[in-house]
């Protein structure tokens, strides 16, 4: 006589599998991942990488409902966070709102931070960038950084500094490059500002 096999579900799976699952997976699929299981309803809110490429900002969701999504994202999270990557965001979105959410980010103990912009007005680089205490990788494109905030102790963790189309002096790159002890990779392309 045959046995009967039980079935498994995902439900069944141990909970140390889930954070390595949605470490492996892009934010937008840890979303649809809440639709699989009643157990995995709020699996997002674990995700540690939250990219909001472009698409998303250009889609057809106004401005406001832009901002609400990811408001709402970063109340539910419930970190740590070791990815946040904004593409394109800031015709939706004013450089406060984003500083707000590279706060949000660095509460969370965030480790990298991508933001592209391709817009052609350049805006200063959010304050908040320089709170990020556990930050070990910075990308910024089209963005201006002139002075860094007072009080700036340094970024001890930051191996890799990606700056493209950011205005800047050689006076930054001086103090940042004393401020980042641990700092292996400097990329600088066309960047205005710096000495030939």
């Amino acid at each position: 006589m045959a046995r009967k096999r039980s079935l498994l579900t995902l439900d069944d799976l141990p909970d140390c599998i889930l954070p390595l699952i949605l470490s492996k997976i892009r934010f937008k699929q840890a979303v649809h991942c809440s639709l699989v299981s009643k157990g995995w309803k709020f699996c997002w809110t674990f995700a540690k990488n939250l990219k909001f490429p472009e698409d998303f900002f250009s889609s057809s969701r106004s401005p406001t409902e832009i901002q609400n999504i990811i408001d709402l994202i970063f109340e539910r999270h419930s970190g740590p966070l070791e990815v946040f990557e904004l593409n394109n965001v800031r015709f939706c979105c004013s450089s406060d709102k984003i500083s707000d959410w590279i706060h949000r980010a660095a509460l969370k103990g965030v480790q990298e931070i991508k933001i592209v912009e391709k817009v052609s007005e350049i805006y200063e680089v959010p304050a908040a960038i320089f709170l990020c205490q556990n930050l070990r990788s910075l990308a910024l494109k089209n963005f201006l950084l002139t002075n860094l905030p007072d009080g700036f102790g340094g970024l001890a963790d930051l191996t890799t500094l990606d700056l493209c189309n950011v205005d800047l002096n050689d006076k930054i790159v001086e103090l940042m490059l004393q401020l980042c002890p641990g700092l292996e990779t400097l990329i600088l392309s066309n960047c205005n500002g710096l000495k030939p």
